[in-house]
């Protein structure tokens, strides 16, 4: 547990060395680094509800994180297919797991790239939200 905690804090340390040349991802991946490293280094003198507050801070954290990363994705480029980043990654994702050739029928593809920015945004802002409401406990 010392050594993740030890590299959690380093790759958050050199994280910040590269600031401000850094995506937004990276600097909220810092905060969760950094909290979770706390937690590890001082997880043998704290409690279970310490426990439970780090979880909750990991937890709130994501919340944010992902409500956030639909929100700002909430605009004409984005949910504009012939230009969105995310009709890309589908694509791939779809190249990926069934292959170039033969691959998935064009109106799959088709489908599947009309569908891909609002699947993303549906997906982050429902995440987000989950996160907060916590209907599993």
């Amino acid at each position: 547990e010392t050594a993740l905690a030890g590299f959690l804090a380093v790759r958050a340390a050199q994280t910040l060395a590269k600031a401000p040349f850094v995506w937004d991802s990276d600097v909220w991946s810092v905060h969760t680094d950094l909290v979770v490293a706390a937690w590890l280094a001082l997880r043998k003198t704290t409690t279970t509800t310490d426990d439970d507050r780090a979880w909750d801070a990991v937890r709130a954290q994501f919340a944010v994180f992902y409500f956030s990363a639909g929100f700002w994705k909430l605009n004409a480029h984005f949910v504009d297919a012939n230009a969105s980043c995310a009709t890309v990654f589908v694509v791939q994702l779809l190249a990926k797991f069934f292959g170039a050739s033969p691959g998935l029928p064009i109106g799959v593809l088709a489908a599947a790239k009309a569908a891909a920015p609002a699947l993303t945004l549906v997906i982050e802002l429902l995440t987000g939200g989950l996160l907060v409401a916590r209907p599993w406990s």
